[in-house]
């Protein structure tokens, strides 16, 4: 494999690459998720399906637990490492990944009954029990995206999530489709599917070493887990944040409401995908930078050049879907959840300030702690409010609200932590004028393309998704023209020099 060095070191040519085909997995990932969702909302019951939504958030919530950061550790020792350490470090993680895993799978197994009593739904326990073979096999493979990723293999990265994600919706949705296996047989799929995608992860594990020497590595658990720690923490409280308000609403509200509310909250499509790639290449950038003393104003140009890039891609995703929530809910779930628009409004809102990954820069300068003190702040924060919503004023749409809130706030005090990494203020830290620029854009072709299904009486929702968004990129982009809103360089990565004052 002459694309192999002793060491793997990213070059500038090869960063949009990288980022295209880790944006592009992140993408297919997200459209299977959807794709399940829409098809099973429409072929089970609310209840059936909420039951199966529950069986979901379960597993990431024991996953983000048990697999205590350690994906993530797979890319940042391997780009460290010779090469002929590889095999030997895959091997290693990959042992403690499948304890963790067998732990998982008993505490699935055995803590059934209660997750069934914490989230309100006696048919959960049986469909945990079902689910409790997951673990067992994904588990073990949550490092192949790292190993690739570390390698430069990045299209292979997008190929197995593709073939994973094909193999969870067939396991998902065909036996309900066909067979009216109910939410057991969507369970049982997905356990069958995560088999077939655990024999095709452990392939592609050790694909990058074929023909290459191995030796043992020097690498000791203690420093792994030294590594990993910070971000294990950060992960735990940053899921707290994303899934206590659907906790809550479980509990205390019903599964029914449940299913209303999962399929309602949850951010702008296309956001996770896009932060998810840029988080992918920053970390690197960063970490190189900070290992050569590089200089604040070159770290600072590369965080602005991020930002305005991702919010030329967000606002205007952003305003759109805010202008035709309902008809985006109605399409993707059934006209039974139209009322949720409210709540995916309120979930795309934060999305106008969650412009930029933080936990790279935070992390490449030595701010991790700091990063994970925030986190924990804010999920004590909506756990609290949480209770005192359900307690005293008890609504879905207040639940979305506080959710929305303690988000906002954690993403102003990471921007005031990264200004003062930076040694500026705040003010100085964001594009402010450019962003709201593009916010101001992004509406008025949102009130044209509205305006225009309105006037024409539309109500079928595919013609008036199909016609608004035409409408909104023909006002759109003259007015991005007439504002000088280069958008020739928005998947291009490359430091660059922007007069945006």
């Amino acid at each position: 494999m002459g694309f192999l060095t002793a060491t793997y070191r990213p070059t500038s040519t090869g960063r949009t690459a990288r980022a295209f085909w880790l944006a592009l997995a992140n993408f297919v990932s997200f459209s299977a998720t959807l794709v399940i969702a829409s098809c099973l909302s429409r072929l089970l019951s609310p209840a059936d399906y909420g039951t199966y939504r529950q069986v979901i958030l379960v597993y990431y919530t024991f996953l983000m637990v048990f697999s205590m950061g350690l994906p993530k550790a797979y890319s940042y020792f391997l780009a460290k490492a010779p090469v002929e350490e590889g095999r030997s470090i895959v091997l290693k993680f990959g042992r403690i990944l499948l304890a963790l895993a067998l732990f998982f799978s008993i505490a699935l197994w055995c803590g059934a009954d209660v997750m069934a009593w914490l989230l309100g739904n006696d048919m959960l326990a049986p469909h945990l029990r079902c689910f409790a073979l997951t673990p067992l096999f994904l588990m073990p493979v949550l490092g192949v995206e790292g190993i690739l990723t570390a390698y430069g293999m990045t299209n292979l990265v997008a190929a197995y999530v593709f073939a994973g994600r094909v193999l969870l919706i067939a396991g998902a949705v065909i036996p309900v489709a066909w067979f009216g296996a109910g939410v057991t047989g969507a369970v049982n799929g997905f356990v069958i599917a995560s088999f077939a995608s655990c024999v095709f992860g452990v392939w592609l594990s050790f694909r990058p070493f074929k023909g290459i020497g191995s030796c043992k590595t020097e690498i000791k658990i203690k420093d792994v887990f030294k590594f990993v720690w910070p971000i294990f923490t950060s992960g735990i409280y940053g899921f707290v944040i994303m899934s206590s308000s659907q906790f809550f609403v479980s509990h205390f509200f019903g599964v029914k409401e449940f299913a209303f509310f999962a399929n309602g909250y949850h951010e702008l499509p296309f956001a996770g995908m896009i932060f998810g790639a840029t988080a992918g290449v920053l970390l690197p950038e960063y970490s190189k930078m900070v290992s050569e003393s590089d200089s604040s104003a070159r770290m600072r140009a590369l965080w602005k050049s991020v930002v305005i890039k991702t919010c030329l891609l967000i606002y205007p995703m952003s305003v759109y879907c805010c202008f035709f929530a309902s008809e985006i809910m109605a399409f993707l779930y059934g006209a039974d959840y139209r009322l949720a628009a409210v709540l995916f409004i309120i979930a795309t809102v934060v999305c106008l300030l969650r412009v930029v990954p933080f936990n790279p820069v935070m992390l490449a300068t030595g701010n991790a702690k700091r990063f994970s003190d925030l986190h924990l702040a804010t999920a004590l924060m909506i756990i609290v409010l949480d209770v005192l919503c359900v307690n005293y004023f008890p609504s879905l749409f207040a639940i979305a609200v506080i959710g929305s809130g303690c988000i906002m706030y954690c993403q102003l005090m990471l921007m005031c932590s990264v200004a003062r990494t930076f040694g500026i203020t705040l003010r100085r830290l964001m594009p402010w004028r450019f962003m709201l620029k593009i916010l101001v854009l992004s509406i008025i072709a949102g009130f044209f393309a509205r305006g225009v299904t309105s006037m024409w009486h539309m109500t079928d929702v595919f013609p008036v998704l199909v016609i608004s968004s035409v409408v909104f990129l023909l006002v759109y982009f003259p007015l991005a023209m007439w504002r000088k809103l280069d958008y020739s360089w928005v998947l291009s990565l490359r430091h660059i020099s922007l007069d945006i004052a």
